[in-house]
């Protein structure tokens, strides 16, 4: 397998928990349907209702998306396919597509709070079409505004992943996405936030009890979005390495140490449970010293690393652990040349 038990385990984990939540999601979406036409509800809860629902059918859209993905993930190391194709390039697509439109429906419901509150004058925001007919726009808008990630081809197929995505290699789509999918609808929602506390703040004093519980609630609504979107966004993050499609990495170097033995073991540990290989450095003087093979195709540069051991400083801090580590420094430059393994 490509990426060895630990991989497969963690895409094992990530499927099961993904089917998991697109269960639960369509179980909270028919509650909220089944509560809103058997019951007799004000306009604003009918919108809160409403706009719940869009953020659940999206988080649907998106796990459903990951979740295939998953699926190709552990068919690609059990059976070791080629799974390039335009719906494999089109599905790469539909997940930073699914993942903006998620964000701006916390966006939409950040809004329609804030319109609540700062705007309760204007009556056609807190119109209820206008919340249904923006369920479907927000989808072609994010359809329509990633639509250069395809232009640019920058959605490729990784074949030690299996699946297609946009890797860091290619910056101007990776940073494209990240322009849309996170940093506007994060920018709306710390604008949003930042308007209705400065709006609770010069309030009188004098205000009705039902006016003033209903602002609290509202700002508590505001911040448990925050919370969401932020572990969203932090969740996200392990992946950033498998999207980068690193395989290898070098850690013989003057800035090994900076955090100690302990942090070079987590180190360590962080690229072993990513599937990333790594020289220069081992648990064990053995292992430090130990060769690396790549599989790389032909024609393509392969880099060699000339490295000598070196005695660990008796002043480095020392780990709360038994292991004990190996660490190399470097003897020679690098040496790049064009080899087939």
């Amino acid at each position: 397998m490509e990426h060895g038990i630990i991989g497969f385990v963690l895409n094992l984990i990530s499927l099961i928990h993904g089917s998991f939540a697109i269960v639960i999601s369509v179980i909270v979406i028919g509650i909220i349907i089944y509560h809103q036409y058997h019951n007799r509800l004000r306009r604003e809860e009918k919108i809160t209702l409403i706009l719940s629902v869009n953020i659940y059918f999206y988080m649907i859209i998106y796990v459903a998306v990951l979740v295939s993905g998953n699926i190709q993930t552990l068919l690609g190391d059990i059976y070791e396919q080629n799974f390039d194709s335009s719906w494999c390039t089109f599905r790469g697509y539909l997940i930073p597509v699914s993942c903006c439109a998620l964000f701006h429906a916390f966006a939409i419901q950040a809004f329609y709070r804030l319109c609540r509150i700062v705007y309760s004058n204007h009556r056609w925001v807190q119109f209820y079409w206008l919340y249904v007919i923006a369920i479907p726009v927000q989808l072609v808008e994010a359809i329509i505004i990633l639509c250069p990630i395809l232009i640019w081809h920058d959605v490729i197929y990784l074949p030690n992943e299996y699946y297609c995505f946009v890797p860091f290699t290619k910056v101007r789509g990776f940073l494209w996405i990240l322009l849309i999918a996170y940093g506007l609808p994060l920018l709306l929602l710390s604008l949003i936030y930042l308007r209705i506390t400065i709006f609770i703040r010069q309030q009188p004093l004098n205000q009705t009890l039902m006016v003033k519980q209903r602002q609290k609630r509202d700002l508590a609504a505001i911040q448990r979005i925050f919370i969401n979107v932020g572990l969203l966004f932090v969740l996200g993050i392990p992946a950033c390495l498998t999207a980068a499609n690193i395989h290898h990495v070098y850690l013989a170097n003057n800035h090994t140490l900076d955090f100690g033995v302990e942090g070079l073991e987590e180190t360590c540990e962080t690229l072993d449970k990513s599937g990333i290989s790594y020289v220069g450095v081992g648990r064990t003087r053995q292992q430090a010293l130990g060769p690396v093979f790549l599989d790389v195709p032909i024609n393509d540069s392969a880099t060699v690393e000339k490295v000598k051991p070196v005695p660990m400083n008796a002043s480095a801090p020392r780990s709360s652990s038994s292991l004990t580590i190996g660490l190399l420094s470097t003897l020679d430059s690098f040496i790049s040349s064009s080899c087939s393994l």
